[in-house]
């Protein structure tokens, strides 16, 4: 029975009650005034009522219960006394008796009436109670789609929704258990959880491309990421599953991406392999062994073969041609033409602002030959001479000198006697796009300033008077 049908059953035994007069047997448990509090048996531990007759504690009355109301109608332990307060209370209780009887006969023609008013009652409150529904809904995980529960078949089912976990590969599914008010209970057919399903669906997919996340570090200092992807000290590579000569493969680390050729079949050596791509400080597109385009700091490079047949630099100017043979060079100082033939014959021309100057350097016999002119406002000078192979001047005033100089100076200071403070200062440097920024000239002493080339050099100067 629930707890509905209970609260009409309890409303109707009530109703019935209120319409009945009784006598029941009491104990006198004490006497307050008017009222003696007594316990009667199957009732309450102490009810009060009427002092109607005298008593004292501990004797046993007569008590008539009507129209909610308790008063005292009989002492079985003693006779009535000739008590005044005993007497005047026994004439009221014969008064109220008869009212009594008199309320009884009303509460009679009254009952008929109230029978069907309990009645429309009692069907209201059962409408009322099968109107009184309750929803829950219940969870499980499951790697299938599961059985629709029931009131008796509901393992593993709860109303918990438990939270989403990347190490599960199970699905989230749901049932909606209905209480109606009169007890039943149903269960709705089973459902999936759509967000849950979705996560799933991402997390696989994620899995899919990129399998095994970590797989462990071997002896060798390896560690694998997945069956396309290594790690080792210069960084981490990303290839196809088979490696064959001409190959490309991505090797990434902290300075740059890299684009990188197979130079052996199978093997990664992302040492020496060449780079035909690169994404960094400075940008590479291309094989520097072969042609490329290279983009730094301050600088754009068309390269061919290993060198560069046009450059961009802000603070060289502009390069076209090859450092090894042809090539021009454009900046703030003016324009410079240069045929380089080996390591010691040259043809220069160079135009500036003060002049024009043409020379030309052959090896012959041993020695450096060379002749120049130059044309001035002032006049056309020319001059020659010989050199041999240490760079000595045989007979003018001239000295050529070499020297190595570090990848990172910045400056350099000759000294030597030949070079005097009104002596006429030319510089020629082995790295293609040499420009200097400043050159102080003394007695003894030339002292040029450059940036650093970020490669071993060789500088040769050129003074005269």
């Amino acid at each position: 029975m629930n707890s509905q049908q209970e609260l009409i059953d309890v409303i109707k035994d009530i109703a019935k009650k209120q319409n009945h007069t009784y006598d029941t047997p009491a104990t006198v448990l004490r006497v307050e005034g008017d009222t003696v509090w007594v316990h009667i048996d199957g009732g309450a531990d102490e009810t009060p009522v009427r002092k109607t007759i005298n008593c004292e504690q501990g004797e046993i009355v007569q008590v008539r219960i009507s129209n909610g109301s308790a008063f005292l109608v009989g002492n079985a332990s003693a006779p009535p006394t000739d008590d005044k307060t005993a007497n005047v209370a026994h004439f009221i209780a014969e008064e109220a008796d008869i009212k009594a009887v008199r309320a009884e006969n009303t509460a009679t023609e009254a009952q008929a009436t109230a029978v069907v008013a309990q009645e429309t009652a009692e069907e209201a409150m059962t409408a009322v109670a099968q109107s009184l529904t309750t929803y829950e809904t219940w969870y499980i995980l499951s790697a299938t789609t599961p059985t629709q529960p029931t009131e008796d078949s509901h393992t593993g089912w709860s109303t918990i929704e438990p939270a989403w976990s990347s190490s599960s590969t199970d699905n989230l599914y749901f049932s909606v258990r209905t209480v109606k008010g009169d007890g039943t209970v149903t269960w709705s057919a089973v459902g999936m959880v759509q967000s849950y399903a979705d996560l799933q669906i991402l997390k696989n997919a994620i899995i899919s491309t990129v399998a095994n996340n970590y797989v462990g570090q071997g002896d060798s200092g390896i560690t694998e990421l997945s069956s396309t992807m290594l790690q080792n000290a210069n960084g981490v590579n990303i290839f196809n599953d088979t490696l064959a000569v001409g190959d490309s493969y991505a090797h990434i680390d902290g300075n740059s991406f890299d684009i990188k050729e197979v130079t052996t079949d199978g093997q990664i050596d992302d040492e020496n392999d060449e780079i035909i791509a690169s994404f960094g400080k400075t940008v590479i597109i291309g094989k520097r062994s072969e042609y490329s385009i290279e983009i730094n700091d301050g600088n754009i490079s068309f390269n061919s073969l290993g060198g560069s047949f046009l450059s961009i630099d802000i603070n060289y100017g502009l390069y076209f041609g090859f450092p090894v043979g042809h090539y021009a060079n454009f900046n703030n100082y003016g324009l410079n033409l240069n045929n380089k033939i080996g390591l010691t014959d040259r043809d220069n021309t160079s135009i500036t602002s003060e002049e024009i100057n043409i020379y030309r350097q052959r090896l012959d016999a041993g020695n450096i030959l060379y002749q120049e002119m130059k044309i001035r406002a002032d006049g056309i000078y020319t001059d020659y001479g010989i050199f041999d192979l240490e760079g000595t001047h045989s007979w003018l005033p001239y000295k050529l000198k070499s020297e190595i100089i570090s990848a990172s100076a910045t400056s350099y200071t000759f000294t030597d006697s030949v070079i005097k403070e009104e002596s006429t200062i030319d510089v020629y440097d082995t790295i293609f796009g040499f420009s200097p920024t400043n050159m102080t000239v003394s007695n003894g002493s030339c002292t040029i300033t450059f940036p650093a080339q970020g490669q071993t050099h060789s500088i040769e100067l050129f003074a005269w008077d």
